[in-house]
């Protein structure tokens, strides 16, 4: 079993507030503050549906046992900041950076035991084993920024719930699609 859980959240977001209002031809700054909030809420619908970290965050990851191959639930994998575990006096110990390797070219990304490596013994309990990770794109494609772009502007002229009739203005919903190539399939 696997958890995460964000413990640093990002320090920008993937477009500015001036991108998003030029997209849109907004030349007011009254609704400022709602513009934010809709680039931060299009993000998270973003990272959600593709399982990708757009801009670096900090995770950690929680495990109950030891796997020779471990896959992150968030991707992609900047750097692996540390692997702690609880050993059988339940005392939390680092291992050693060396007995994982972050495969990245891997989609997802995981981490792979060195083959010399002996893991320890863990204590038997829920979440005994925490990876701390940055997880996050060096360079964010077009088709995700525009999608981001796409979304706010969709926010900002529709404040309400999309209703029956609006919905069959937009059947099959287009600007999703600029998303499926990115997406990271969990197994």
């Amino acid at each position: 079993m696997a958890g995460i859980k964000q413990t640093i959240a990002p320090a920008t977001s993937p477009i500015t507030l001036t991108q998003a209002k030029d997209h849109m031809y907004v030349t007011i700054s009254d609704d400022d503050t709602l513009i934010q909030a809709m680039i931060d809420t299009a993000t998270k619908q973003t990272e959600n549906y593709t399982g990708l970290q757009l801009v670096d965050a900090t995770y950690v990851q929680a495990l109950d046992v030891w796997s020779d191959t471990i896959e992150m639930l968030k991707n992609p994998v900047s750097s692996i900041t540390s692997i702690k575990y609880y050993d059988e006096n339940d005392a939390l110990q680092t291992l050693p950076a060396t007995d994982f390797i972050l495969d990245d070219f891997s989609v997802p990304n995981r981490l792979v035991k060195d083959v010399d490596a002996t893991l320890p013994t863990i204590k038997d309990k829920p979440n005994a084993i925490e990876i701390t990770f940055v997880a996050g794109q060096t360079t964010i494609d077009a088709p995700l920024l525009s999608y981001i772009k796409i979304q706010v502007a969709t926010f900002y002229e529709n404040r309400e719930e999309f209703n029956a009739m609006k919905m069959n203005e937009h059947p099959d919903r287009f600007t999703i699609r600029l998303l499926d190539a990115y997406k990271v399939s969990l197994v």
